[in-house]
């Protein structure tokens, strides 16, 4: 969970450098505990598990440019949450994948599209306003990347905007909202919700 802090506080910071040994520190640390102090995927202290940290780890890298360096984080995630019943955990990691592939160096939209859409489709029956929030942030991260953003998605989620209930079970989390520089120097607000960094930075 410490490790997790760090690259996030180095990634909202533009701190490369700080985010790499900071992910290299976490696994250290992680690799010295036995399987048998691991939960399960998800978003609860007492279920905490290497999924989170993958998670954690691909969002401070996308967010500080190096979203190639992310990507085995992401599939480190996805091997672990398969089959875990954890909806909003796969959606999670779905949605990092879609920022993922629109900041790399070539960015793809099409790749994006694909796993958003994903995401959507298993949030379908219980539609969350947090969720509406990312699909927003990487519609527009496609527009500035691509020039096409993620109209479909858009459309199809502004309707969870209004609703009162998140996707998983539990206590409500108060908005948290804070503004990052992303690409082009475009400041983006994200809302509380399942642990996403912001819009990767330009990398200069």
């Amino acid at each position: 969970i410490a490790g997790k802090v760090v690259t996030s506080a180095c990634a909202a910071t533009g701190d490369t450098p700080g985010v790499r040994d900071a992910v290299a520190r976490a696994w250290q640390a992680m690799e010295r505990l036995g399987d048998d102090d691991f939960g399960s995927p998800g978003f609860a202290l007492e279920t905490y598990s290497p999924a989170d940290l993958a998670l954690a780890c691909a969002e401070a890298l996308t967010t500080v440019g190096a979203a190639d360096e992310a990507t085995p984080h992401l599939e480190r995630a996805e091997t672990l949450i398969a089959g875990s019943g954890q909806t909003g955990m796969v959606v999670s990691v779905r949605m990092a994948q879609a920022r993922a592939a629109l900041a790399r160096e070539i960015p793809d939209r099409e790749e994006a599209a694909s796993y958003a859409g994903q995401a959507v489709t298993l949030s379908a029956a219980r539609p969350a306003q947090w969720l509406a929030r990312l699909v927003r942030d990487v519609s527009d991260l496609a527009d500035l990347r691509t020039g096409q953003g993620l109209d479909d998605l858009v459309d199809a989620t502004t309707p969870w905007l209004h609703e009162s209930w998140e996707a998983e079970p539990g206590p409500q989390r108060p908005a948290a909202r804070f503004g990052v520089p992303g690409p082009g120097g475009v400041m983006v607000q994200r809302a509380g919700g399942p642990p996403t960094v912001p819009v990767p930075r330009l990398v200069l």
